[in-house]
This record gives structure tokens, C-alpha cells and sequence, in this order.
């Protein structure tokens, strides 16, 4: 049997949620992702900039920066704070128990808790926090301990390897990567992109459409 598209439409949302359905409309594209790698470095970056570095018009780059944010995928842009310049020990708190989210209750007003990482499954989770003493890890523990946790381990953390923003990769599921016209590699960062009549080509550079349209017999371009 096949369903009308209005009755599909509300039985996906019915299922799924207005959430998904927004994310449904279209998918990522590569453009997408280096808009997504460009503000992940710098969120201040202006829109004309933006859209210098990623080939587009300034209207079309804001209707993606929009897209993203109504999907959810984007969360906004924030100042970056160093706690250590502010005398701020970091400590990672490891724990276990069951009924975790019952453990967890008493960091919801706990504004020295960063993040909170943990597994149903497992029954364990991560807590990052900044805290101006060590006795504030203490308080912490002692608390999740009356909560329920079986175990609970601080880690005071004095050397970081590494600390970067997160950037989204190809291998997303649902990104669409365009390929050069040419020499069909993936692109990844600003096209080389040619309008020829009412058609748009895409290329990797300038040389693979100069090599492009050799091969198409319509001469060198200017």
C-alpha cells in the first residue's frame, strides 16, 4: 500500500518527533562541514569572510549558518574560558553504581560541574569539573556516594596532551561530498566552481577545470 505524502508526513512525526524532521529536510554537504570546521575555530569569523573562504554569496552562506542552527546542529558560539589563569584546579571524577541518574541529581545547581559523561549500560560514568579546591571534589564525592555510587575516584589533572575544539570529519554518516567534475576526488574546503550556461560544475581547482574543458573541446578558459 502506498500512503498519501501528507499521512506519511504525520506518521513520521507521530514516530520520530518534529526534532528529526527538521534534520530531514536536506542533508549535509561538504560545504556544510567546512562551515561547521571553519566556526569551530573561529565562531567571531565574519559572514562575509565566510563565505569568501568557502566560495558561496554571503545570502547563501547565511541560509546554511541558519539551517544549522534550526537543526540543532549548530548550538550557538560561546566565549572560551581559561580556568587556569583564574587559579581553577580541573578534576576528573570517575564513578559507579546503579540508578545513575538518581546519583547524578545533586550537579544540577553544582555550577562547578562542566560535563557529565556515563554509560546505563555500564553503570559508570566521567564528571569534568572546575573547582577553586580540592575539598570541592570531596564534597562532590561524598555526595553521589550518599546518592548511591559504589565507587567513586577523583583525578586531579595537571597536564593536558591535548585540548581542541571538535570538528566534524567526512566519514559522517548522511554528509554528501561533491566530487571534482574532473578528476573525481572529494572536496573538501573551498571549490573551484564554473557556471557554463545554466549548469554549475564543481572542481577540485582551477586546474582540473582548465584540464576539463580541454577535454570537452570548448577551449581554455580565461
Amino acid at each position: 500500500m502506498i500512503f498519501p505524502p501528507t499521512v506519511l508526513l504525520i506518521t513520521l512525526q507521530y514516530i520520530w518527533g518534529e526534532e528529526f524532521l527538521r534534520r530531514l529536510k536536506r542533508r549535509l554537504d561538504a560545504v556544510d562541514l567546512e562551515i561547521l570546521r571553519i566556526l569551530a575555530r573561529d565562531c567571531n569569523i565574519e559572514v562575509t569572510r565566510l563565505a569568501k573562504i568557502i566560495g558561496l554569496s554571503v545570502p547563501s552562506t547565511r541560509r546554511r549558518i541558519r539551517y544549522l542552527l534550526s537543526s540543532g546542529i549548530l548550538k550557538g558560539c560561546s566565549a572560551t574560558i581559561d580556568p587556569e589563569a583564574l587559579g581553577v584546579y580541573t578534576v576528573v571524577i570517575r564513578f559507579r553504581g546503579e540508578g545513575l541518574e538518581e546519583i547524578l541529581k545533586g550537579l544540577d545547581g553544582n555550577r562547578s560541574v562542566e560535563r557529565v559523561y556515563y554509560s546505563s549500560n555500564r553503570g559508570e560514568g566521567f564528571i569534568i569539573a572546575r573547582i577553586p579546591s580540592v575539598l570541592d571534589a570531596e564534597i562532590i564525592a561524598e555526595d553521589m556516594r550518599k546518592r548511591g555510587a559504589t565507587s567513586v575516584e577523583i583525578f586531579i589533572v595537571d597536564n593536558i596532551a591535548i585540548e581542541r575544539p571538535w570538528e566534524p570529519s567526512e566519514r559522517i554518516r548522511g554528509i554528501v561530498t561533491y566530487k571534482c567534475r574532473f578528476c573525481g576526488a572529494p572536496i573538501v574546503g573551498k571549490p573551484y566552481i564554473v557556471r557554463s550556461g545554466d549548469t554549475i560544475l564543481i572542481f577540485t581547482n582551477r586546474k582540473c577545470a582548465e584540464a576539463y574543458f580541454a577535454l570537452e573541446h570548448r577551449g581554455k578558459m580565461r
